[in-house]
């Protein structure tokens, strides 16, 4: 008896001996699907269920295309593969227990989900969770991302992947010329984008109600959150949302990462493809993902390229402008937000040349505010380097929470009623 039908056999079973339990298969966009019962056998798990067709070969740097159907039963009894990306034990302030540790593949459109709804009838509210990591890092398989405690306490949970770094979000003036949109780059947000869709067309099956659907995210996937609110793709795929250490900000957009328009983004892609000596579109696709990752050369001894950050892009399709700009011109998704932030999350980095001390700080806050540094420093004294590392956090948190205030101000001005909801600062850490 091959493992697959040992697993169908087993979720048939053990779904037969309970009392409430979804009926498998279950039929999604693509074909049937059967999952396992978790730790706890009232909950389901449907794990590594495809989304959108493998971005690999041609598909690399496209949209993501409709799902590939396959032939009978399908085994989502394994998390599939997380997006291309560097691995690594941790990364302070974030720590083992937030990375990505499993297989990695350019084949990772893939979500889960995990219901304890006992018939496709029940029409649970949904939560789902978009990873953070720089939008260079994460995947749906992190151990604490797991869904079964909140799928107890009776949501329907779904975690996906998308892509990140050079896979996700790479603009090039060619990739933009063979695109039915005039643009490139956002590509790992236009999976989030298909991953909803197809929670809004089959999340049904699972017992879960698509008309309340809750998107949540922390850090990068915060600020996914702060831009699927703003892009017109997603309209009416989500009613609330959840954003925690997200750049929820009055500088602009959310605390843009990358470019912060498609000219620059075109022009740092076109220099990132020279770098890697590729001087056409096929050339770069035909270039392993090794290859992609590796750093880039210096250009000249003592000199070299700028790091590249790849990251979202007010593009005009799937972000018209950027967040806040969209938010100012009420022509955001008005949805029901709550905002916070991790304590600490931010505090942690320093300047960019090093360590926090009391020199770097006092120097860091003399570029930042000017003649006001020395009302600042008062505010946050850093005489020695102790000082100055708890200065940095404590300065970080509060800056953070006094710009999700100011945000929530300001949505407060363009929503239909009343909705943008006050930050609270959480007590973890997360990654």
């Amino acid at each position: 008896m091959g493992n697959f039908l040992r697993s169908l056999i087993l979720a048939m079973l053990v779904s037969g001996s309970l009392a409430a339990a979804i009926e498998q298969p279950v039929k999604v966009e693509g074909g049937l699907v059967a999952g396992l019962p978790g730790k706890d056998p009232a909950v389901l798990v449907f794990k590594g269920i495809p989304f959108a067709a493998p971005p690999v070969g041609d598909g690399r740097w496209r949209e993501p295309q409709p799902v590939v159907a396959w032939h009978g039963v399908r085994a989502a009894n394994k998390f599939s593969a997380g997006c291309i990306q560097h691995v690594a034990n941790e990364r302070k302030p974030w720590t083992y227990e937030f990375m990505t540790h499993g297989d990695i593949s350019e084949d990772c459109l893939y979500l889960d989900v995990w219901t304890a709804a006992a018939s496709a009838m029940e029409r649970r509210p949904v939560f789902v969770y978009i990873y953070g990591g720089g939008f260079s890092e994460g995947s749906a398989q992190v151990p604490v991302y797991d869904g079964e405690g909140l799928a107890k306490k009776g949501l329907v949970v779904v975690t996906l992947n998308y892509r990140v770094g050079v896979l996700g979000f790479l603009a090039h003036p060619a990739l933009t010329a063979e695109s039915a949109h005039h643009v490139s780059g956002n590509y790992g947000m236009l999976d989030q984008v298909a991953a909803l869709r197809w929670v809004h067309e089959n999340i049904g099956q699972f017992g879960g109600d698509r008309e309340r659907v809750t998107i949540a995210g922390q850090s990068a996937g915060g600020m996914s959150v702060h831009d699927l609110t703003a892009s017109p793709l997603a309209r009416s795929l989500f009613q609330r949302a959840i954003v925690e250490s997200g750049g929820s900000n009055v500088g602009g957009s959310v605390m843009r990462m990358g470019p912060g328009t498609m000219a620059e983004a075109e022009t740092q892609g076109r220099e990132f493809a020279e770098a890697k000596g590729a001087n056409s579109l096929a050339s770069l696709r035909a270039l392993s993902w090794e290859k992609l990752l590796e750093p880039l050369p210096s250009a000249a001894p003592g000199g070299g390229l700028p790091r590249i950050f790849f990251a979202p892009i007010p593009d005009g399709y799937f972000l018209p402008a950027p967040f806040m700009e969209v938010i100012a011109q009420g022509k955001q998704n008005d949805v029901v937000t709550l905002t916070g932030a991790n304590k600490d999350e931010l505090g942690g980095f320093g300047p960019p040349q090093g360590p926090v001390t009391a020199e770097s700080f006092a120097k860091q806050a003399w570029q930042r505010y000017g003649d006001a540094a020395d009302e600042f420093l008062k505010l946050y004294p850093a005489r020695t380097d102790e000082e100055a590392k708890a200065a940095q956090s404590e300065s970080t948190r509060d800056q953070a929470l006094v710009s999700m205030y100011l945000w929530a101000k300001i949505r407060d001005k363009t929503a239909v009623t009343n909705r943008a909801l006050s930050p609270r600062s959480s007590q973890a850490n997360s990654g």
